[in-house]
């Protein structure tokens, strides 16, 4: 019961960090590094707040003196309602992108948290060898639409294109820092799906990353893609043109400029910064996953 109830804690310390309070069916599917059945964790919960070391409110529930945490998710989920229909309104953009497999929503937005001023963050899975030709159309498309983020002060409901993989790329445990790293475990299990033209690399992404169950052992983790869809014509015939030698052609040149000119900026790649190279662009120059690491394992320790 000791083990459960630290587990209990640990999970809700790590989104108190966001201020995100949880149900007791997200405490479970959440839960760290603790498997069990969910009246055990039912049961755990109960203790817990008899010794008022956590509080329950509105259904959620959350570490004792931070009851103002319901009236901020209860907002954000409003701020997120309206984030997703930006997504859904600017779907059709995505079927113009030549050699996107995937298109996933990430951090806040995934697991609604989103803040009014906050941005919407991608992950593209891209097809083998056209990562960079995949980038630069979308950057073009999102850029037309007044969509990418790429200013700090043009931040709110744009569309960050700071991650990119290739699809034999999809497995997140490659960039796991330690065992610490619980950041990246929770970002890997909050990815959802708005884009998929290929259900071989949708399986692929959920299967690798089967891995996030040695963290949160009950959580349920699958396919999230409701619907295959199809490059439109411009997407398809961009694809048809761009896929054979003049396409290795076009890859090759992006290649050398982009590299180029992230290396002059970032000269080594970082798990928890910047990596760019054949397989993966990932643009996240001031890595936070380490200071969150760090800030959760203050919390903790004082349980």
């Amino acid at each position: 019961m000791n083990e459960i109830r630290q587990s209990i804690l640990s999970t809700l310390a790590f989104y108190d960090l966001f201020d995100f309070p949880l149900t007791n069916a997200e405490i479970y599917d959440n839960l760290w590094r603790f498997q069990c059945e969910p009246v055990e964790c039912e049961k755990a919960m109960e203790e817990l707040k008899k010794e008022n070391r956590i509080s329950f409110e509105e259904g959620f529930y959350f570490l004792s003196g931070r009851e103002k945490l319901v009236k901020v998710r209860q907002k954000r989920y409003l701020n997120t309602f309206k984030k997703w229909q930006i997504v859904k309104k600017i779907g059709w953009v995505w079927q113009m992108m030549p050699f996107a497999k995937m298109i996933g929503v990430v951090n806040t937005l995934a697991y609604s948290n989103a803040k009014q001023g906050g941005d919407i963050d991608l992950l593209i899975i891209t097809k083998k060898n056209r990562i960079f030709t995949t980038r630069i159309f979308m950057t073009f498309w999102l850029l037309l639409l007044n969509r990418w983020r790429y200013r700090q002060w043009t931040v709110a409901n744009k569309f960050c294109l700071s991650f990119f993989v290739t699809d034999n790329y999809v497995n997140m445990k490659k960039l796991l820092i330690n065992d610490d790293d619980i950041y990246l475990v929770y970002w890997t299990k909050w990815l959802k799906s708005i884009y998929c033209t290929d259900m071989k690399v949708a399986e692929r992404y959920w299967r690798q990353n089967q891995w996030i169950k040695d963290f949160v052992p009950n959580t349920t983790f699958m396919n999230t893609v409701g619907e295959i869809r199809r490059p439109n014509v411009f997407g398809a015939l961009s694809e048809w043109f761009l896929d054979g030698w003049l396409g290795d052609i076009v890859e090759g040149l992006l290649e050398k400029s982009m590299l180029a000119k992230i290396k002059r900026n970032t000269p080594r790649d970082k798990k928890d910064g910047v990596m760019a190279n054949k397989r993966i662009l990932k643009f996240h120059p001031e890595g936070k996953r380490m200071e969150y690491a760090g800030k959760w394992g203050e919390k903790v320790a004082k349980f």
